[in-house]
């Protein structure tokens, strides 16, 4: 039985199954990478950025007085969590929790104004990268499977792309020629297909398994705590209120526990308190790190401040190692974890498994069929 045709069947077959479920979710992912820089370049010009300017006491300031005008103009909405992007710093975003869903909004610090930031359309983009747009059917959950059942295809299709990539005919072969994409008779479409794939799999095997890991979260979680012999338990810390401890601590008063304690870091999320018994949860970021994953997630209490529970990302203990993973992960499925470098090397990795691996993989399987079909008519 010659294993390289059989495999090269099962590879094709594997492949025409989860081809336009695996491109939406590829294209889709790409866009979300940069949705940053979309939503800052289809911006009026009053509400551009300037990316230089850097969060100071001024800024903390201006962010506190907008956030306590849109909490005035959209009564009932409450503040529920402000995002700091180290690319764009001046256009913090803030989300409001309101009775009929969240509304964000973006404050420009150049400008000082700040207007709504209309998501639909990225929403759509989000829920096609999730679910299909299956969960705007009701349909969410089954969604969510197809994805992951398609990237474990992927990740099979990558097993068997690494067997064909050694073998060739009956034998096992592995020169130095195959690692290049060019050959002494010039570029060769499929030696770029499968040259390609193997350069760019290590990056697609780390997305595929964060991403995986957000399909089956809870099974996963679970199975994780078992190995750990850990029963369920939540990270979140509760504070109850305290005596002489009345009212929650004020957003001024947040920011200035983070300027003192904290100073070495960059603040990316910060999610106030706004439940009579709840904690104020932060996102932190190493200022001298090119990161943009946060590295340090901090929970303080509601009214005194008093920090409850910390964990390092790169530094976890081993019973708050699945927190850490749990902050980790979104960077290693965008490439954030290496900040700028990673973005982009994570969208080249995208952009060539749509073209060189996918596509071109389609087309050379035509290609063939149509060469067989003449041949057969000769």
């Amino acid at each position: 039985m010659n294993f390289y045709l059989y495999f090269r069947k099962l590879h094709l077959y594997f492949t025409l199954i989860a081809l336009i479920p695996l491109i939406m979710v590829a294209f889709t992912g790409l866009l979300l990478i940069f949705e940053a820089e979309i939503t800052q370049w289809q911006a009026p010009a009053e509400y551009k950025n300037n990316s230089e300017q850097i969060i100071e006491a001024k800024q903390l300031a201006q962010i506190r007085q907008h956030i306590h005008q849109l909490e005035s103009e959209y009564r009932p909405c409450r503040l529920s969590y402000i995002r700091h992007d180290i690319e764009t710093l001046s256009l913090p975003w803030v989300y409001l929790s309101c009775p009929r869903g969240s509304r964000t909004f973006v404050i420009n610090l150049n400008t000082n104004l700040h207007y709504p930031l209309e998501r639909e359309g990225f929403r759509l983009i989000t829920d096609l990268h999730r679910t299909l747009l299956l969960n705007r059917v009701d349909y969410g959950k089954e969604g969510r499977i197809l994805v992951g059942i398609s990237s474990l295809i992927l990740i099979l299709n990558i097993v068997l792309g690494f067997i064909l990539w050694f073998i060739r005919g009956k034998k096992l072969k592995l020169k130095k020629q195959q690692f290049k994409l060019v050959t002494k008779a010039g570029i060769n479409l499929r030696r770029l297909h499968a040259v390609t794939a193997l350069y760019i799999s290590p990056i697609l095997v780390v997305i595929i398994i964060t991403g995986i890991s957000w399909t089956w979260r809870e099974e996963i979680n679970q199975g994780l705590m078992y190995l750990q012999n850990k029963a369920q338990m939540s990270t979140r810390v509760f504070s109850q209120p305290s005596q002489g401890y009345d009212s929650l601590a004020s957003l001024d008063e947040i920011y200035q526990k983070i300027e003192q304690q904290y100073s070495h870091y960059h603040v990316q999320g910060l999610a106030p308190a706004f439940r009579r018994s709840d904690i104020v949860s932060l996102r932190l970021i190493d200022k001298i790190s090119v990161a943009y994953t946060p590295l340090v997630h901090v929970q303080l209490d509601a009214y005194t401040l008093k920090e409850k529970y910390r964990v390092d990302s790169w530094d976890a203990e081993f019973k708050d190692s699945l927190h850490a993973y749990g902050i980790v992960k979104y960077g290693l499925h965008t490439g954030f974890v290496f900040g700028t470098t990673g973005k982009w090397l994570w969208a080249i990795a995208i952009l060539l498994f749509i073209a060189s691996t996918m596509m071109l993989g389609v087309y050379l399987w035509l290609k063939r069929r149509a060469i067989a079909s003449v041949r057969g008519a000769v």
